[in-house]
């Protein structure tokens, strides 16, 4: 009997099949309509050929043609149609693979201690440089949001970690939201409003699909949500055009409106400066566009004379006028035409948030909040995207000669720049408003993917209880959940000991993912979740640096005085500290932790700390009302080392050092045997 797997249930596999398959009816009924399209185009040219032979008239010309435009009509929309279904069942088998992900592991990483070891301690697979870039890029803007007291020590936006596990947006807004989301705990009346936002959104599978079928995902940060604002708040007193005009006053690659050919524009790369002209004066423009207007009438008036007279009234002079208009705005121009390719993805995005929220039949105050800001933005959006289509149709060659004489880049840059005045201050609220949908669809997509995970409950009771919990990136598989009470009529402080690689760091993760989860409107990986008012601090990845010049215990003690600076009365304290004071002795470190805890009890903290040294554990009795030992042990499996990952009462009176010694073959006192020789064999899944 063939044994079954959690991931053979995964719906979002078959989701994708029939979406997959959906698309290539699309794509067969594609080439029918191409190959239709040329038997029309062949049978227009057999009436041509009957014209040119005066068999029959040759208005029957227009037959093929019209059957041959309504072909093309069609054939563009089922093509459009195929490719929409195809991002959906892209949506679908990236879900699939989560899930799979999420229930078994992937098989290529096993991300184990006992895994580690085997291979040596070389890691499973190394990231690419493309990789490497773009977490650097990402860590780049996440510093540019705001410093946290926790998100390096839970490793939130690290490769494979939290962001990347939610990053299912389409907008550069919506990723900066959801980082920002993560930074910034949420207060409990905004978080209710998300927590019902992301059920509805959950439930509601037209919207997500409608978001996935209009484009495919983008890597985070794009850097167009900031390139956009800036594009929106650059003002200035100069007259827009003149030598140096903008922020920068960089210059760019010669071209204007019949000057310039049909290269694409660059504009200026120099850091701190923006690659196009800041906002002339109104007044300015305004006199601008009329002499502009007078001389493309003036220009069509002498082309008419000469096209229907053969005459030339005074032809050179606005053609000089002309040239010298179009010499002095060609670097607004060209820098336009660059800003508007980078900007149509971004605004093309924030057109389909607003598109799939076109809908009054909302239940969440959020939602219809959304719905209000964003219903206003659909056509002023839309005539944004045309009037950037229309620029850059001068550079089509057969236009260019008519883009040329009427001033056509220079006309609609100044449509450009009145709608930039007249839209800037709400495309802002716009952009956010479309960022806080996008956050909300991605964070539903997870409540999705995870059904057995709950919402938070928040109340007004100090502390925190979680049944059942479990960290969010470890597969079913190999999860083991702990129950954790801090504070709530329990221990506010639980001193946390264990032998190497049993869990200790592990909970610590789970903790504060499950917090930031939790703060953030999403689910957390519990049967229940009941969460107070506190303030997350964490001590769990402390680095020394040389070129700080910032050893070991010095980084710990500064995230420690992080940790202390972080709760206020409103929102006390949850702290959570691994190895806590490791670079001293242990005299020093007893002293220190116990004034640690008696400080923090001061504060109405609750956390947990996890130690190696057993003296840490006497401070339980001298706080015994604070303070509670709990362990994680390993037992003996056929002379092989197992953890089990349970959190257990008392004090765990051994540790594992040596026997690990042991098995990596390292000198240890007296090389005597030890119970433990091996690791389990790989399979046993219950190692993470």
């Amino acid at each position: 009997m063939t044994s079954t797997s959690p991931a053979d249930n995964n719906e979002f596999w078959f989701e994708a099949r029939d979406r997959l398959k959906e698309a290539a009816a699309l794509l067969s009924r594609v080439r029918r309509f191409s190959t239709y399209r040329l038997l029309v185009t062949a049978s227009a040219a057999l009436v041509a050929f009957g014209a040119l032979e005066e068999l029959f008239s040759a208005a029957w010309l227009l037959v093929p043609a019209a059957v041959f435009t309504a072909l093309a009509l069609v054939h563009d929309r089922v093509w459009r149609r195929a490719q929409a279904v195809h991002r959906i069942a892209e949506m679908h088998h990236r879900a699939a693979l989560r899930v799979d992900a999420d229930t078994e592991g992937e098989p290529d990483r096993p991300g184990t201690p006992a895994a580690t070891i085997r291979r040596g301690g070389v890691p499973a697979s190394r990231p690419s440089l493309d990789e490497e870039r773009r977490l650097a890029s990402r860590l780049h803007r996440i510093r540019d949001l705001g410093n946290s007291p926790w998100a390096e020590h839970l490793e939130l936006f690290g490769a494979g970690q939290l962001f990347e596990r939610l990053a299912d947006w389409r907008t550069d807004a919506g990723g900066e939201v959801l980082a920002r989301w993560m930074l910034r705990p949420a207060p409990p009346a905004e978080i209710r409003e998300r927590q019902a936002a992301i059920r509805e959104l959950g439930s509601r599978l037209d919207i997500r699909e409608a978001l996935a079928a209009a484009d495919s995902l983008e890597e985070w940060p794009s850097e167009r949500c900031s390139f956009l604002l800036d594009w929106l708040g650059t003002e200035s007193k100069a007259p827009a055009g003149a030598a140096g005009a903008g922020p920068g006053g960089g210059e760019e690659e010669e071209g204007a409106d019949g000057v310039d050919g049909a290269e694409g524009a660059k504009g200026d790369s120099t850091e701190g400066k923006a690659p196009w002209p800041a906002l002339a004066p109104p007044r300015f423009e305004i006199l601008i566009s009329m002499a502009g207007g007078l001389l493309s009438l003036a220009i069509l008036v002498e082309v008419i004379f000469w096209t229907s007279r053969g005459e030339v009234l005074l032809f050179p002079i606005p053609l000089l006028f002309a040239l010298a208009l179009g010499l002095l705005r060609r670097k607004e121009v060209r820098a336009h035409e660059t800003v508007s390719r980078v900007l149509d993805p971004e605004i093309a995005g924030l057109r389909e948030i607003a598109a799939a929220l076109a809908s009054e039949d909302y239940e969440s105050p959020r939602l219809k909040e959304l719905y209000r800001r964003l219903e206003a933005a659909r056509r002023p959006l839309a005539g944004l995207q045309r009037l950037h289509s229309r620029l850059r149709l001068r550079r089509n060659f057969l236009f260019a000669p008519v883009a040329a004489l009427v001033f056509w880049g220079t006309h609609h840059v100044w449509a450009i720049n009145r709608w930039r005045r007249r839209h800037g201050n709400a495309m802002r609220r716009w952009l956010e408003a479309a960022g806080e949908f996008d956050a909300l669809v991605a964070l539903a997509q997870y409540a999705v993917e995870r059904p057995g995970h709950v919402f938070p409950e928040l109340d007004e009771i100090p502390g925190l209880e979680a049944v059942n919990l479990g960290h969010p990136l470890i597969p079913e598989a190999r999860l083991q959940r702990n129950t954790v009470r801090l504070g709530r009529g329990d221990a506010e402080v639980l001193i946390v000991t264990g032998s190497n690689m049993s869990g200790k760091s592990t909970l610590l993760r789970a903790i504060g993912v499950n917090f930031v989860l939790a703060r953030m409107g999403g689910p957390t990986a519990a049967t229940t979740f009941r969460l107070g008012p506190l303030s997350l601090g964490a001590s769990i990845a402390v680095h020394d640096s040389l070129r700080d010049g910032v050893s070991r215990f010095l980084a710990e003690l500064l995230a420690l005085r992080s940790v202390l600076e972080t709760g206020s009365a409103e929102e006390p304290l949850l702290f959570l500290l691994d190895e806590v004071l490791q670079g001293t002795n242990s005299n020093d470190r007893r002293a220190a932790a116990g004034a640690l805890l008696r400080e923090l009890g001061r504060r109405s903290a609750v956390g947990v700390m996890t130690t190696h040294d057993l003296s840490l554990t006497e401070l339980a009795d001298e706080l015994p009302d604070r303070v509670r030992n709990m362990h994680f042990t390993e037992r003996v499996v056929d002379g092989a080392m197992e953890f089990d990952y349970q959190l257990r009462d008392g004090v765990l009176p051994h540790g594992n050092a040596l026997d690990l010694m042991r098995i990596l073959k390292l000198p240890v006192p007296g090389a005597e045997s030890g119970d433990f020789t091996s690791l389990p064999p790989r399979g046993t899944g219950r190692e993470h």
